[in-house]
């Protein structure tokens, strides 16, 4: 059964190349404004790829220069899902790396983690932070482990890092609730919203538990080292974010093509759904301009998606099919002249016959004027847009 899905859902994949029609939708409280069938093309700079290659997300520090990125192993990136034998018995090696991106000097800086008790190794799949303001910049890092929480201060004085202290947050093991999470938000010191995306599993069944085809998707409270289930039943949940109070918490059900707002209540913590946003793609990823409240979405259309996740985990395979993303401001009315996306010309060092297509797997509003992407495509590691 598995299989004859996969077989019809390449069919309809090549079909929806041949009739290529990306819809961009323009959303403001649940009303669709107006509709695109075809964006408008930009000129993206090319950050420094090798560095960025095998990273998943990017973050901006707000207030500093740094951008901060959480990136698997150079062996995983190199040999993908399928191919790499570490991953099926379990035996990874080799640690995942944060690295941190100067925006002002665009330059990067792997972050070293220093007084690491030797026992723990380090495979970072999502994370989220916190800055505690003093003499002194500390930020503190919240890291999802696998199925673990560690925590990791980093001082900073003149946005140099200067001294690294090892916390390390109660370990979570809870194969009942924390199955398999991607993405955190930070509330405050002691409490962290998380999200599950789907059951581990290999093969096919793997494939399209990562596309959300069942709804084993959840938030998680995490409130001084106690977990419990906020919501459950999501298909695909692929980010989770918080507004600048918390207040508000938004979380992207991928595979439903969905934006879920939640109410979040100041004293309990208790999430309440308030708004479902149909976005006519499948989101992967999410972002907020601080100043102005402004949401942005970014993934490949729905049908590129199903074939592109079962594609991209082949090691070298080049991916030459037109796989569109769209990235799209989903509250602002007057936004039209600021979305890119569709197909990007890239700068000559990397151009492949004259253009090229990447997967995006993260997007972030890093500085004004300016989104940051990053990619899964081979060789093509983050992208610096000016929208």
């Amino acid at each position: 059964m598995l299989t004859l899905v996969y077989i019809s859902s390449i069919l309809i994949v090549i079909l929806s190349v041949i009739f290529q029609n990306t819809l961009l939708f323009v959303i403001n409280n649940g009303n669709v404004l107006k509709t695109y069938s075809k964006l408008p093309q930009k000129t993206c700079e090319v950050l420094k790829v090798k560095e960025l290659k095998g990273c998943t997300q990017i973050k901006q520090l707000q207030g500093t220069a740094y951008t901060f990125a959480i990136c698997e192993n150079q062996l995983d990136a190199e040999l993908g899902e399928f191919f790499n034998p570490f991953k099926y018995f379990g035996l990874n090696k080799i640690s995942g790396e944060l690295k941190s991106y100067n925006l002002k000097m665009k330059n990067f800086n792997k972050i070293e983690f220093k007084n690491l008790p030797k026992s723990l190794k380090l495979q970072p799949v999502g994370y989220g932070f916190k800055i505690r303001k003093d003499t002194h910049v500390i930020v503190d890092f919240y890291i999802i482990n696998k199925a673990e929480l560690i925590g990791y201060s980093v001082e900073q004085f003149e946005f140099h890092i200067i001294h690294s202290t090892f916390t390390h947050v109660k370990s979570i093991q809870n194969p009942k609730l924390l199955k398999n999470p991607t993405d955190l938000t930070v509330i405050d010191q002691n409490e962290f919203l998380l999200i599950n995306s789907h059951q581990q599993s290999h093969g096919i069944k793997r494939s399209l538990e990562a596309l959300g085809a069942f709804s084993g998707g959840s938030i998680i409270k995490y409130n001084d080292g106690e977990l419990t289930a906020e919501v459950s039943g999501l298909y695909g949940p692929k980010s989770i974010l918080s507004n600048w109070d918390k207040s508000l918490i938004y979380v992207l059900e991928s595979f439903k093509g969905k934006l879920l707002t939640y109410s979040r209540d100041e004293e309990y913590g208790d999430l309440n759904l308030k708004e479902e946003v149909n976005l006519g793609f499948m989101p992967v990823s999410l972002t907020q301009i601080p100043k102005t409240g402004e949401l942005y979405a970014v993934g490949p259309t729905q049908y590129h998606t199903i074939l592109a996740n079962q594609l991209a985990n082949f090691a070298k395979f080049k991916l030459d099919l037109p796989i569109p993303f769209q990235v799209q401001n989903i509250k602002n009315e007057t936004s039209e002249n600021i979305f890119f996306g569709h197909k990007y010309q890239l700068t000559e060092d990397l151009k492949d016959n004259g253009e090229s297509y990447l997967l995006p797997t993260d997007i972030e509003w890093v500085n004004k004027g300016e989104v940051l992407l990053s990619s899964i495509h081979e060789d093509k590691g983050a992208l610096l847009c000016k929208v």
